[in-house]
């Protein structure tokens, strides 16, 4: 098994790439890299949404929110998008909550998105933010070899985003 984890003994080599995230991968987690703003591309998506407050009944353990992005156009290039909320009066600057990734790949000759309608589970930030204006940022990571020319993504278009209400037993939109 050793033998195929060393790409060298199979007779391949990959080149040696910088990547440049935007943020660390998981769960909730703070965006805060050590990526300065202006070497991140710009947002390519964003909106602004308000966050409903949770009910004073106590609510169904099961219940999610979910953010769904709406009719998402195909792109003109494989990439990967970055997913972050964060409260409306936030910096501009400032990235937010990570919330989830999505990308577009090439598979028979198109590029294409997972789905043309994308869901992110927000129930974290949703609890955190209940009651308030959150935006909601798409943001591409950028990945190049070194010296390279800095990539640019033209605005994603989709129909909408909104945030819905899944539970145990039914949907609340």
């Amino acid at each position: 098994m050793s033998d195929v984890l060393d790409t060298t003994k199979l007779g391949y080599v990959y080149d040696s790439l910088d990547v440049f995230r935007t943020a660390p991968v998981g769960p909730m987690a703070s965006a805060e890299s050590a990526e300065s703003a202006s070497s991140r591309p710009p947002a390519i998506g964003r909106q602004t949404l308000h966050v409903p407050v949770q009910p004073e009944i106590a609510p169904d353990e099961n219940e999610r929110k979910l953010l769904e992005i709406t009719d998402v156009e195909a792109p003109t290039q494989p990439m990967t998008v970055s997913v972050f909320v964060k409260p409306a009066s936030a910096a501009a600057d400032q990235l937010g909550t990570s919330i989830g990734t999505f990308s577009a790949l090439r598979a028979g000759g198109e590029i294409a998105w997972p789905s043309q309608t994308l869901t992110f589970d927000i129930t974290a930030a949703a609890k955190q933010y209940a009651g308030q204006q959150i935006t909601v940022q798409l943001i591409p990571q950028r990945i190049r070899a070194q010296g390279a020319a800095p990539e640019t993504y033209p605005p994603l278009k989709f129909g909408q985003m909104r945030i819905v209400t899944e539970g145990a037993s039914d949907h609340h939109r």
